[in-house]
């Protein structure tokens, strides 16, 4: 196998809309065997200054040679992926050698690769609950968009996880702004205490998985503790939930909304509980009234329960 089949690199600036500062961005594009990946450099230049026949910036003063230096090393690290792709006799793609470039490693033992691969499994137990599966979505959306965002990279090798990675994490988690529909920053922040701590918590899960897996050997979360904040909730009185049941509401969704509450405060069921309910789990007991016949969400033993409607 030659150790060139195909193989180009090639420097360019996108045609799109220039920034603020009138530039655009510097992509390098790797070509092998007609198969094609690009690589953003992360730098903007103003398009009257990139020469397209040298691939290069033009001029010789210091942004110029500085750019052109940086241009000429990411060349170098590009074709030095693809040597150590040609070493290992692996075959090469271009989506290879961008990866190996970039520390992604080509076996996807890398972080959001395994992360996502076991959101898939878990998809497909059926003793896990949606409710379950969807945090773990949540979880995996965060980690991308602090991988994006914090580290500026679309993901990171296993082994690359340090300690510092895990409380960079959990302060993005608790400091970082919600966004609304028109890109305005919202004054929520993302997650309070106990809600970053379900997230470490669910993020500590998939990293065990890989360590039982062999797919890194350092336990990064070793040194890190869960710290969840006591919380104690108000009981609502019976003078409070009279005051409710009689409240009007213009809205009628906040009326229904009002009557699943107080539905579910007379018979104890919880909001998965009762989201699952169907006309089939209602009969007639014993006594002549009507019960409810369900079994209990997230319970060790998912036993059967029984609830009233005599009220």
């Amino acid at each position: 196998m030659p150790i060139n089949p195909s193989f180009g690199i090639y420097f360019f600036i996108k045609k799109t809309k220039p920034n603020k500062q009138g530039k655009v961005p510097i992509h390098c594009r790797i070509t092998v065997r007609g198969n094609v990946k690009e690589i953003s450099l992360k730098r903007h230049i103003k398009k009257i200054l990139w020469n397209p026949t040298k691939q290069r910036v033009k001029g010789t003063n210091e942004f110029a040679t500085t750019l052109n230096h940086y241009i000429e090393t990411v060349e170098r690290n590009v074709q030095d992926a693809h040597r150590r792709l040609f070493d290992k006799k692996q075959f090469i793609t271009a989506g290879a050698v961008k990866n190996t470039y970039m520390g992604l490693d080509e076996k996807h033992h890398n972080l959001l690769a395994v992360f996502q691969q076991h959101n898939q499994d878990m998809q497909h137990d059926k003793e896990i609950a949606f409710g379950t599966f969807k945090n773990y979505i949540t979880t995996y959306k965060f980690l991308k968009e602090f991988l994006k965002t914090n580290q500026k990279k679309d993901d990171i090798y296993l082994n690359q996880l340090t300690y510092k990675f895990i409380t960079d994490f959990e302060h993005f988690l608790k400091t970082q702004k919600t966004y609304d529909k028109n890109g305005e920053t919202k004054p929520k922040r993302i997650c309070n205490q106990n809600g970053a701590m379900k997230h470490m918590e669910r993020f500590r899960k998939v990293i065990n998985l890989a360590i039982r897996n062999e797919w890194i050997t350092k336990d990064p979360f070793a040194k890190y503790k869960l710290t969840f904040k006591r919380t104690n909730r108000e009981f609502l009185s019976p003078e409070k939930l009279q005051k409710l049941e009689s409240a009007r509401f213009k809205n009628k969704t906040m009326g229904t909304v009002r009557d699943i509450f107080v539905f579910s405060c007379y018979t104890g069921l919880s909001y998965a509980d009762v989201a699952n309910l169907t006309p089939d789990n209602v009969s007639i007991g014993i006594d002549g009234e009507k019960w409810i016949h369900t079994y209990r969400e997230k319970t060790e033993s998912n036993a059967q329960s029984l609830y009233s409607l005599k009220h």
